[in-house]
């Protein structure tokens, strides 16, 4: 009879555990299907965006990279001119380095209108005739993409430095664990 009720408990105690678990990963799970289109640095219409997430990943990827890094070019071209201001005897070697981060911006930015307007391209001719625009994407799959990864190639070496990896909370670890388990 004792044993009977410990196997009850224990068995009890797993059922919540995995309710428990599903409960916490279920969002997680529904949406990490859904493409993130309100990319900041981005001027295309929202279902060129998807149409990129479904149809060219590859492309749609490189938009999110390019909106990361040039997030994070922002953020410390803003860093580096409050920095002016505080020590305005420094200017000149604040400057120095505010230019190499505006160039590398300028330039992601260059690659990111590019990219955009040869994805709108593509995006035009895929809504005329499938077959064609599919013949596209295969056709120029190298010769647009590639430079884009050459240019986040060369901003990751100096916004590497900006990039750290945020402590993961109990559920981070957790919602890891399964996209780990689902690939």
């Amino acid at each position: 009879m004792k044993k009977t009720g410990i196997v009850l408990s224990v068995l009890t105690i797993l059922i919540a555990i995995v309710v428990a678990a599903g409960y916490i990963a279920l969002p997680y799970l529904r949406d990490r299907n859904k493409p993130n289109i309100d990319l900041t640095h981005l001027r295309l219409k929202p279902e060129i965006i998807l149409f990129t997430y479904r149809i060219w990943p590859d492309a749609y990827n490189r938009f999110i990279n390019l909106d990361v890094e040039i997030g994070l070019i922002d953020k410390e071209i803003d860093r580096l001119a409050a920095m002016e201001k505080e020590f305005p005897q420094q200017k000149r070697i604040i400057s120095e380095e505010k230019s190499v981060w505006d160039r590398t911006g300028k330039n992601l930015h260059s690659v990111l209108d590019n990219l955009e307007t040869e994805v709108e391209t593509i995006y035009v001719t895929y809504s005329v005739n499938e077959a064609r625009g599919l013949q596209s994407i295969n056709d120029s799959q190298e010769s647009i993409l590639k430079p884009v990864a050459e240019a986040l190639a060369e901003s990751a070496q100096l916004t590497g430095r900006l990039k750290t990896e945020p402590e993961k909370t109990f559920l981070g670890r957790i919602k890891e664990l399964f996209s780990e388990t689902s690939k």
